[in-house]
């Protein structure tokens, strides 16, 4: 499919997701990719917490979400107190994902029964590279 997807924190999620009219979230853009997509960040900070849920595969590809070129595309969790062992970038049971550039920061919490993570990978999956 090696589809091309953008997200930018001036864009809307009611976007097509094309680099000229990008999603404004994260998120959206795991919600919608699949397996041979790329999701470029643009630079800014991302006050978010992504689940991943799709899978790519062996013969389409990975679902890649990076940082676009010569910029840092930044999830930042200070203002979300974490539930139980919630991550900042969650990958559940999903196969063939790729992280590239991104800065994960700012996720804590005084509770010591929590662990506040940056990326959790939990599940049966495989072939996934940070």
């Amino acid at each position: 499919m090696n589809s091309l997807f953008y997200v930018s924190i001036a864009g809307s999620d009611s976007n097509p997701g094309s680099e000229a009219a990008p999603w404004r979230t994260v998120q959206h853009a795991a919600d919608t990719a699949r397996a041979g997509s790329t999701v470029n960040a643009r630079g800014g900070i991302y006050e978010e917490l992504v689940s991943i849920s799709a899978s790519g595969n062996a013969s389409d590809g990975f679902i890649t979400f990076r940082s676009y070129p010569g910029e840092t595309a930044i999830l930042d969790a200070e203002h979300f107190t974490p539930s139980g062992r919630q991550a900042v970038l969650t990958i559940h049971n999903q196969s063939y994902v790729r992280i590239e550039g991104f800065e994960i920061r700012n996720f804590h919490t005084a509770e010591h029964r929590l662990a506040p993570l940056g990326i959790s990978v939990m599940g049966a999956g495989s072939h996934i590279s940070f």
